[in-house]
């Protein structure tokens, strides 16, 4: 207990040391600093994706940022918990990255709830990013490229690596993107280490097979874990008004990447966004049901699932695609609708979502070959939530009412910039 307490104070000194430095540095001082009081945790996933607390009560959110560099992190009763933490530069049509971080979709949306490869709900990985953006006549390019380092957990005994790579084309509106990832490398409980010198990234890297050390499994497909989307968008803005639809199809194999599997019969992301000056309106659908169908070949996808990476796509206990979908629950039909206005020094945003959660989940082929899913079951409940926010100066006072089930919870924060 003294120990604990001693720890307890020792952060506190801490803190208080590098708040009361901001506070009084100069005015010219080229730091930028943002503090918020959170008083509770989120219980619905839409909040949990922006406020990332789980059982604290207390805390306070920081975050810094001088010029290249930035950083965000959690303080409380936990300890310090680091966000993100990043340099970042700017050069030509180059934007790089080096630290710990997030990757932004090229058309991010903040109403939504989240892109199927990174939401931004989990904690930022340690990683690089290379963005390079160009024009081609009439057609606007984006490309990028980044590889990292996940977690180190109790089925993986060494962090595997991740790798991201992504390409986008769009003109008069219309965009179409490619994005691939693979988990690969690492030591995993009963598979031992994994292949991960050079010439298996070139492996990964171009969706090769892996070597004789490889696994028989990855000699015979894709090296590691390989997943990604196909994301197609149309951009459209007259004046103050701008609309945005979109859909995004997950895949995990070969057919998906290829469209062979019928678009897998529409699962994936949908959605519409319409903003007109400070007002803006989203509408959303996700369905993760059918993964390529309940007969494996070619179905049985198993969304972030793998066999051999049997952690999943998430890092530190949360997903970090889609706030929906989870390894052992990636059978699910969302609905999502959110609005937000700002008037002057207030703002207001609302969310309500309505969701099935199949208990069926794909998370692996049985020896039959074909899942039964004759008798599936869903649970289905909605969250919805409200959050004002009221402007005072430098301060900002934020509410967040929300509820889920017949659970209701209260969520007050104050913050400071300066």
């Amino acid at each position: 207990m003294f120990y604990q307490k001693m720890f307890v104070s020792i952060k506190i000194l801490v803190f208080t040391v590098i708040f009361f430095s901001t506070i009084y540095s100069s005015e010219k001082s080229p730091f930028k600093n943002k503090i918020i009081f959170i008083n509770g945790n989120p219980i619905t996933q839409i909040n949990s994706k922006n406020i990332k607390l789980d059982n604290e009560k207390n805390t306070l959110y920081l975050n810094n940022s001088l010029k290249n560099f930035f950083a965000s992190y959690y303080v409380n009763e936990n300890g310090i918990q680091m966000d993100e933490a990043y340099y970042f530069k700017k050069h030509n049509n180059f934007k790089i990255k080096v630290g710990k971080f997030s990757i932004e979709h090229f058309y991010k949306n903040d109403l939504s709830t989240g892109d199927m490869i990174d939401s931004g709900n989990a904690l930022g990985l340690k990683r690089y990013y290379i963005e390079y953006s160009t024009n081609i006549g009439k057609f606007e390019i984006k490309a990028s490229l980044s590889d990292g380092i996940m977690d180190k957990n109790s089925i993986n005994l060494k962090s595997p690596f991740i790798h991201d790579k992504r390409f986008f084309i769009k003109n008069k509106g219309f965009s179409i993107g490619l994005i691939h990832n693979v988990i690969w490398g690492g030591e995993l409980e009963f598979y031992g280490k994994q292949p991960s010198k050079i010439e298996d990234y070139f492996r990964i890297f171009s969706g090769q097979g892996g070597s004789e050390t490889a696994l028989l499994t990855d000699q015979g497909n894709a090296l590691g874990n390989a997943f990604g989307l196909w994301d197609f968008r149309y951009m459209k803005k007259i004046n103050d008004l701008s609309i945005s639809t979109y859909h995004q199809t997950f895949f995990e194999d070969r057919s998906g990447l290829e469209l062979k599997n019928e678009m897998s019969k529409f699962d994936g992301l949908t959605g519409i966004s319409v903003s007109y000056n400070n007002f803006r309106v989203l509408v959303e659908y996700l369905k993760t049901t059918y993964q390529g169908g309940n007969v494996h070949p070619p179905g049985v996808d198993s969304y972030y699932y793998n066999g051999i990476y049997r952690k999943g796509y998430m890092f530190k206990g949360r997903t970090i695609g889609n706030i929906f979908i989870y390894p052992d629950s990636n059978r699910v039909k969302v609905k999502h609708i959110a609005l937000e206005n700002n008037f002057n020094k207030t703002f207001i945003r609302i969310n309500y979502t309505d969701i099935k959660e199949y208990d069926i989940a794909y998370n692996g082929w049985p020896s039959s070959g074909i899942v039964d899913i004759s008798k599936d079951t869903f649970n289905d409940y909605t969250e919805k939530s409200i959050f004002l926010n009221q402007k005072l100066n430098q301060f900002n006072l934020g509410l967040i009412i929300e509820k889920k089930h017949k659970d209701i919870n209260i969520i007050s924060q104050i913050s400071f910039q300066f």
